[in-house]
């Protein structure tokens, strides 16, 4: 067994970074997403009659200025130290196709486990603070159905070009950390929002707001030697090489959730239907990414499974919110924008919405809202100083309420 000197690599570096603006729901996004792309295609666990790998595609979302760009700066800070020595080095995120798969070629490497077996593959981390620019939006469509191919696993991967030869990957896989805004995917990519092959692949991480409002002169230095520790356990985890296992009472747990607690996920928004049904592989991802941090067993107990789907659930309230109003609705923007200011509001006067939304809906649109949203049981309809309001429901004030005390 190799040495650590952390106990939890996820929770030490969420200790690390306590004490700045981004939610913590992104920080804590960006360590798993971090220690996934460490274990690489090198380690694996058996899925029924599939093998899966922890890739994982993460993206931050949220609206301009709460800070998603400096949670992935902070943790790839902690990465750059590592890949000083490891020979691990993320993509840029400005590139073209053809540069994307040299890059794969590039990333090869060859582990040996622990009976000096050898094991070649082509391990990709992709950091883009601004996900437009990495999948350019001149080339969204084949960017994202590249993306989609290399998810799954394929052995081998031969990328040829009429002039400039072929590239060749050895068990390639890749890893996203993101981040980008609701307004951008609602602009730019329509395809991911409605419910397409990529949506299902990409854990999508929102927060509408920072996680806390720190000077910058309050703000202190990271504590070097939890740094270091970090950088060092960092390091040894990428070691890890293998086939992950369940112990019995993870194997028991994880029947017990798919066959009772699964069904009743309770994400009842239509554009994350193809999501949910790859749920499962991701809770077994990201299960073992919560393993590899806590120990060098490759065993995955029911702890580390259970926790695996509360970050998961803590998730999907929010999720939705992740696509803005995107979707077939002819009404589908307006309906969101009265949804986020109702969010803020609590109480909304009818005059109040017509006169904060006036360029965007008409009478006759609040009308047709007003139905949805009621009929959702999104809101409700009084009176009050003798004007008709529309109240915020209970259920989603808890919503709120709940994702202020994540962030």
């Amino acid at each position: 067994m190799t040495k650590r000197y952390l106990e939890n690599w996820i929770s030490s570096y969420m200790y690390l970074v306590k004490t700045t603006e981004p939610a913590r729901r992104f920080h804590l996004w960006v360590a798993i997403t971090i220690v996934a792309a460490m274990l690489g295609r090198k380690c694996e666990i058996e899925f029924g009659p599939v093998i899966l790998h922890p890739n994982l595609y993460t993206i931050l979302t949220g609206p301009p200025g709460i800070r998603k760009g400096e949670a992935i700066k902070y943790g790839e800070s902690i990465l750059e130290k590592v890949v000083e020595t490891s020979g691990l080095a993320p993509a840029p995120d400005i590139i073209t196709r053809q540069a994307f798969y040299k890059q794969l070629e590039l990333a090869e490497h060859t582990d040996y486990d622990n009976d000096g077996k050898p094991f070649i593959h082509s391990s990709l981390l992709v950091i883009a603070p601004e996900l437009v620019v990495f999948l350019q939006e001149k080339e969204i469509n084949q960017r994202m159905a590249d993306l989609c191919a290399l998810y799954d696993g394929k052995a081998h991967l031969l990328y040829q070009t009429k002039t400039q030869g072929e590239t060749y990957a050895v068990n390639p896989s890749v890893w996203l950390l993101a981040a980008t805004t609701p307004n951008w995917i609602q602009i730019s990519m329509p395809q991911l929002a409605v419910g397409g092959g990529m949506t299902s692949r990409t854990i999508f991480v929102v927060s509408m707001a920072k996680g806390a409002h720190i000077p910058f002169t309050r703000m202190p230095k990271f504590d070097p030697e939890l740094s270091s520790k970090l950088i060092y356990d960092l390091a040894e985890i990428k070691k890890m090489i293998g086939r992950f296992t369940f112990d019995q009472e993870a194997i028991e747990y994880y029947e017990y959730w798919y066959i009772e607690a699964f069904p009743k996920h309770g994400v009842k928004d239509q554009r994350l239907l193809s999501y949910i049904e790859r749920l499962p592989s991701m809770v077994i991802k990201v299960a073992m990414v919560i393993s590899a941090s806590k120990r060098d067993t490759m065993i995955v107990t029911r702890p580390d499974l259970k926790q695996s789907v509360q970050f998961f659930s803590d998730l999907h309230h929010t999720m939705p919110l992740a696509f803005g109003g995107q979707g077939l609705s002819s009404l589908g923007a307006q309906t969101n924008m009265v949804k986020e200011l109702l969010r803020n509001r609590i109480i909304l006067s009818e005059s109040e919405l017509l006169s904060t939304l006036y360029m965007h809906i008409t009478k006759y649109d609040m009308e047709r809202i007003k139905e949805t949203l009621v009929g959702a049981k999104f809101c409700r309809i009084d009176i009050k100083g003798g004007e008709k309001c529309w109240f915020l429901s209970e259920n989603e004030i808890q919503n709120t309420e709940k994702t202020a005390d994540e962030n």
